[in-house]
């Protein structure tokens, strides 16, 4: 702790707003992707691993996009649609549903109770 250094008020609330930003920014095109991967191929996405790579790999794709406008946002959306179909599907253990098929069945006994 007494090698941190003390830095402004304002430098500090503007990087945590930033980490915040790009969680819910992350968090969109995650559960975006996962959608249309379930609607299309019946597949579970697994957010563990396409959340590394959107990290890791895809950040500064999607930093020219939103800053310097050089592609656009549906052509990043294709793009990691194609490599989360490939790369981020999610591992059926012993025949049991996978999260996104429990969470519709949860969704179904809800709309049959009402």
């Amino acid at each position: 702790m007494e090698k941190v250094k003390k830095v402004k008020i304002h430098r500090l609330q503007c990087y945590i707003y930033s980490k915040l930003v790009l969680i819910v920014l992350s968090w969109q095109i995650l559960w975006r992707t996962a959608r249309k991967l379930f609607i299309n191929e019946g597949k579970a996405l697994s957010f563990f691993k396409a959340s590394k790579t959107l990290i890791h790999r895809k950040l500064g794709d999607l930093r020219e996009i939103l800053i310097f406008g050089r592609s656009s946002m549906q052509r990043f959306m294709d793009q990691f649609y194609d490599l989360s179909k490939t790369n981020h599907i999610l591992e059926k253990r012993r025949k049991e549903p996978n999260s996104m098929q429990r969470m519709l069945f949860c969704l179904d006994r809800e709309y049959m109770a009402i």
